[in-house]
């Protein structure tokens, strides 16, 4: 009998990649990923930071975070996850600006991304990446101890993930939707899953299945409705639509996060890759979020939009002009490149370097521009769907089948419906814990359950 996964995001990508490996009992030819969009992760799971951090959860969510993160660090190391997904340990920041506001104030509401990220006392002030200029306007503060923030491409990472699935004999269903769950004709036999495709000429698939996993990200409560319409339960699930610039910069090259350069006596890192949050009085205010990544590319998002209608289909999603220009511009204040400098000694006597970047102890300051270049190529404009919960944590869990709407009409070889969703702007950190933690409580190991007991619906 097979456990269908609906939604081929990196949710139930990985949790697949988990449930076909070999010390699983599932067999991977039973396993079904079933995508409704024609093009795959083509939402959160591609548009996405690919941020990582160990340490940076609410209670409830801290020990599938440590978990995840050191997922991520193995797989990496185990599958050549630098060449194949970029995979990098990261130095977070945090750009005081002017105003006073830190930076990362905007995850410090809700107690999880950057509390748990305090500034730690040996930690020390820094000038931020090379490709960062803060314009005169605030200081950078490092906010993550090393080795616990890292930082990937989830649209390389997601499709490796699936990839291996395949390769194992994972069934993809593209672009197919579940329609409906028939009972079984006798508590011997499975329920039937129908799918359907957008295809018209493509047939109509009939799935026997033990198990279904709902992992649509923020498409999953409709899902839901659709294959149980008779339940009276409402998954507290909704979008947050965020839109994103995938840039290259001049200051910022492919492999520079392979050198490590001593700029003073405590041997500071001058290169590598950096995630910077910050905030902006620009359209509105908002809080920026910029990560560098290898391969010379450089990510900028935090424009976030709570009443943005979710579309019936990612595909029909359409960009905001006007978001993606405040972005723009936001990028170019601060990482496009000055056209003055002017030169501010401290104590230490630390002067500019030839690239605008202080060396010795100094901070950034006296930026004298009347405009900033704009040397910064857009390679991609991203618009995506993040799933929320009002508690600010995901749903990793078993749905009770009385919630189900079928009494107990759907057999003695029903394994329950399962639902792993609403990771907020954590979908990509927690993705591989997830993964693994809900392959094992499907397949009954109380131990993972105990991992995420505070997860549940």
């Amino acid at each position: 009998m097979a456990t269908v996964i609906l939604g081929t995001g990196i949710i139930g990508a990985s949790t697949a990649f988990y449930l076909s490996d070999s010390a699983s009992k599932t067999a991977p030819s039973s396993i079904h990923l079933v995508e409704a969009s024609p093009k795959l992760f083509d939402s959160a799971s591609g548009y996405a930071a690919g941020f990582l951090a160990r340490d940076w959860f609410s209670p409830p969510s801290a020990a599938l975070g440590a978990l995840s993160f050191d997922l991520h660090k193995k797989e990496a190391q185990e599958h050549g996850g630098y060449e194949k997904w970029g995979y990098s340990s990261s130095t977070a920041t945090s750009l005081v600006r002017r105003s006073g506001e830190r930076g990362d104030a905007w995850c410090r509401d809700d107690r999880s991304r950057a509390e748990a990220a305090a500034i730690a006392e040996d930690t020390p002030a820094s000038d931020g990446p090379r490709w960062l200029n803060s314009g005169g306007e605030g200081e950078v503060e490092v906010i993550s101890a090393e080795g616990t923030t890292a930082q990937v491409d989830p649209y390389r990472l997601s499709h490796f993930l699936l990839q291996t699935c395949r390769s194992r004999g994972v069934k993809l269903h593209q672009p197919y939707k579940a329609t409906k769950l028939t009972p079984p004709s006798n508590p011997d036999s499975p329920p039937i899953l129908h799918l359907e495709s957008s295809d018209p000429d493509a047939p109509e698939v009939l799935i026997p299945t033990s198990r279904i996993l709902l992992a649509s990200g923020a498409w999953t409560p409709r899902v839901f409705k659709t294959i149980f319409p008779s339940s009276k339960l409402r998954l507290p699930i909704t979008s947050l639509a965020g839109h994103s610039l995938l840039l290259q910069s001049s200051r910022w090259k492919a492999g520079e996060e392979l050198e490590r350069v001593d700029a003073d006596d405590e041997g500071k890192d001058v290169k590598g890759v950096h995630a910077v949050f910050t905030t902006t009085e620009d359209h509105g205010g908002w809080s920026p979020e910029i990560f560098s990544r290898p391969r010379g590319e450089i990510y900028i998002a935090g424009l976030n939009d709570a009443q943005l209608t979710l579309p019936e289909e990612v595909t029909k999603r359409e960009l905001d002009p006007k978001a993606i220009a405040a972005v723009r511009r936001v990028a170019r204040d601060l990482m496009g490149r000055r056209r003055t400098e002017s030169v501010e000694r401290n104590g230490h006597g630390g002067v500019d370097d030839d690239d605008g970047r202080r060396n010795g102890n100094t901070k950034r300051s006296g930026f004298e521009s009347d405009e900033d270049d704009d040397d910064l190529e857009v390679l991609r404009e991203g618009l995506c769907f993040r799933p929320v919960t009002s508690r600010g944590t995901p749903i990793l869990s078993k749905i009770g089948d009385e919630k189900l709407g079928f009494g107990s009409s759907l057999g003695d070889r029903w394994g329950g419906c399962w639902i792993a969703a609403g990771h907020g702007p954590w979908g990509i950190s927690l993705s591989l814990g997830t993964g693994y933690v809900m392959a094992g409580m499907m397949e009954g190991k109380e131990e993972m359950g105990r991992i995420v007991k505070g997860l549940a619906l």
